[in-house]
């Protein structure tokens, strides 16, 4: 039987029919939580009024007036930074490749293939520097995209002096839920009772410890809500979730707040979505662009639990 002669061909790989896979990613995860309150419509800084007052009680068996207490007024001011976010594709570099199938005809390509999918991917990597940057950025300290914005931990840092300090060494899975709790007991006396929510927040790979934790000591049953959107009531105390958060990864730290006293600045929320997309007849190439203003405030230092 004849046969085709072949040895001038490589082997057949199918890369045209098949989809295009990307990296499974995690888009942050902060601004979703209802314990950090948002402030948008920031273009540079605005203050936070804050009122604290106390009231002294005083002897009421003789008669006159006597003023006991006070309410002082004081502003934590709230500053946002402009950042951008630009990205340049030469699209000449794809008509070499399997992917010129999806490229608009002529040598004018204008278009990337599959460029929706780019898009979503794109999407979800900049919600990851955006939460980064609200727990780990820091201008003097930062590198890269942590050097464009102070984030929670920058603010707690330069406030460590009236926050209550703690240490995170030692947080297993065997001793987590003992270390949660000594945590827990450091929440400033006067919120204890008031009925305010508080988080404690903290990275995936920490809360994956703790979650061992209430596994090997049969907590389900009293947490039964467990996920990782909402985070885990905390069995025990009333009003206290442990809550995993994108933007601490890669770090021991943890922060145990009341609900609204991590404040975040922005502009509009839908800004860090909003592509800006056009050719560059000079360039030859297509164009991204992001902007978006984002800042940290922390309302209460004092009553923050700062586990460093």
């Amino acid at each position: 039987m004849a046969q085709f002669n072949v040895s001038g061909l490589v082997a057949y790989t199918d890369q045209i029919s098949s989809e295009l896979i990307t990296k499974t990613l995690l888009a942050g995860n902060t601004m979703s939580k209802t314990g950090i309150m948002k402030n948008p419509g920031i273009k540079s800084a605005k203050n936070l009024n804050i009122l604290t007052s106390t009231i002294v009680a005083a002897d009421g068996s003789a008669c006159g007036f006597t003023d006991g207490g006070s309410a002082a007024y004081t502003v934590v001011p709230l500053a946002v930074d402009p950042i951008k976010i630009e990205r340049d594709f030469c699209l000449n570099t794809l008509e070499t490749k399997w992917l010129q199938v999806g490229m608009n005809p002529g040598s004018y390509p204008e278009n990337i293939p599959f460029e929706d999918v780019l898009t979503a991917e794109q999407s979800e990597l900049i919600g990851r520097v955006i939460d980064a940057q609200l727990w780990l950025g820091n201008k003097s300290t930062g590198s890269g995209n942590l050097a464009l914005a102070d984030g929670f931990l920058a603010k707690i840092d330069a406030a460590s002096a009236s926050t209550v300090n703690v240490s995170s060494t030692g947080f297993t899975s065997t001793t987590a839920i003992d270390k949660v709790d000594s945590y827990a007991a450091l929440i400033p006396a006067e919120l204890r009772g008031s009925g305010v929510g508080f988080a404690l927040y903290m990275s995936f790979s920490e809360f994956d410890k703790y979650v061992l934790a209430l596994r090997d000591l049969n907590y389900f049953h009293v947490s039964p809500d467990y996920n990782t959107t909402d985070g885990v009531n905390h069995p025990g105390m009333d009003g206290m979730k442990v809550i995993p958060i994108m933007g601490l990864a890669g770090s021991v730290r943890k922060v145990l707040v009341a609900d609204g006293n991590l404040q975040v600045g922005f502009d509009l929320e839908s800004d860090s979505s909003s592509f800006e997309r056009w050719y560059s007849q000079d360039a030859q190439s297509l164009r991204y662009r992001v902007r978006y203003k984002l800042g940290t405030a922390i309302a209460f230092t004092s009553q923050t639990v700062n586990v460093n």
